[in-house]
This record gives structure tokens, C-alpha cells and sequence, in this order.
């Protein structure tokens, strides 16, 4: 069987991202959440201030927007 050397990390579940790509007009914020290392696969997802600050601390995630990564 022939491998194929990528370019990419292998698959990490404990690996969170967030890119935060807005607020809406009733201040929630609205953010990408992608695991494992796979930035291209995400999901969009909505939450008030204080939840997504709270979500972010709990699953230990990378900010990849314009905020300073921990």
C-alpha cells in the first residue's frame, strides 16, 4: 500500500478553534467553531457574551480571530 505524505497535522479532538466573524443586532456573538486541527470544516454557531466567553474557557479553545490568544 503506498502512503501519501500531507502537509497537515494529524486529526487532534482536544484541538478547538474559533474564529469570531461578527455580532448581530441583538448583541450575540456570532463564531466558527472547528475541532481537530481542520480549520476548512467548522461550524457556525451563536451565543450571548458572556456564554461564548464561558464556552471558550471550558473547551480551551484557539482564537483565531483578531483576539490575543491566551
Amino acid at each position: 500500500m503506498d502512503q501519501t505524505t500531507t502537509d497537515h497535522p494529524p486529526f487532534d479532538p482536544g484541538r478547538k478553534c474559533v474564529r469570531v466573524t461578527g455580532t448581530n443586532s441583538r448583541g450575540f456573538v456570532e463564531f466558527e467553531l472547528s475541532i481537530g486541527g481542520a480549520p476548512e470544516l467548522s461550524v457556525e454557531l451563536t451565543l450571548p457574551p458572556a456564554a461564548f466567553d464561558a464556552f471558550c474557557v471550558e473547551q480551551r479553545v484557539m482564537r483565531l480571530d483578531d483576539e490575543v490568544n491566551p
